[in-house]
């Protein structure tokens, strides 16, 4: 199924709202035959299943936010693609309820850039504050690191009276940043290994290789894939 037309061929009975055409370009091949759920399509790559297709929903943005650690969407649409999505769609979907749900924290907690703020410090609301308050006005969410950053202890100088951990100063919270990118569990190499599915960077390439599960979210380690932190 590593071919257009191999994958487009699976699809000749199709009678959903997804262009066939348009999953079978973002790698996705139709195994109804072998599931009960009529429309469910798998990634020929990372063989992420995925069903109950709708007709606004976009194959490629789905896929990222299911399974963001795919080799051929980062091939095809880049690593600030996948961060966008893991950050924008949750709170899209529900950042307009009164309380923030359980539900919301858990997307939340998925994205990488989310940890990273969270073990500098950041609570958890005030992210989800400033996240909201960059989605309001274009729909557009952080795909900068840095900015998200900067916006948080710009969001924290209007307290009044602030948690001693969060009077820190940008460059700090930058160089902390830079700590991130260290191997957690050796702490001593650079992290360039992505676990696949799930996408989470935390291993250098000696320590990934005793590594059975992501020791972020607990998700077995399918493959490694090798990457290169800037």
């Amino acid at each position: 199924m590593n071919t257009y037309n191999s994958r487009l061929e699976t699809f000749s009975s199709w009678a959903f709202p997804v262009d066939k055409q348009t999953l079978a370009n973002d790698g996705f091949y139709r195994i109804a035959s072998f599931c009960s759920d009529k429309d469910a399509t798998k990634c020929f790559y990372c063989g992420g299943v995925l069903n109950c297709w709708k007709a606004k929903d976009d194959p490629w943005e789905e896929h990222a936010e299911a399974y963001p650690g795919c080799k051929f969407l980062i091939e095809e649409k880049g690593q600030q693609f996948i961060n966008h999505v893991q950050l924008k769609r949750p709170i899209l979907h529900k950042a307009n309820s009164a309380e923030a749900s359980p539900a919301l924290q858990k997307d939340l907690l998925k994205s990488p850039l989310v940890i990273n703020a969270q073990q500098m410090g950041f609570p958890l609301e005030e992210i989800k504050k400033v996240m909201r308050q960059k989605l309001k006005p274009t729909g557009n969410n952080y795909t900068c690191v840095e900015e998200f950053v900067s916006d948080l202890c710009a969001q924290n100088e209007t307290v009044a009276e602030k948690p001693k951990k969060m009077e820190i100063s940008i460059e700090e919270k930058l160089r902390q940043l830079e700590e991130e990118k260290i191997c957690k569990v050796c702490m001593d190499r650079r992290i360039t290994i992505i676990c696949i599915p799930c996408g989470h960077l935390v291993a250098c390439a000696v320590c990934a290789d005793v590594l059975d599960k992501c020791p972020i979210c607990c998700t077995i380690i399918k493959r490694r894939q090798k990457i290169v932190m800037s």
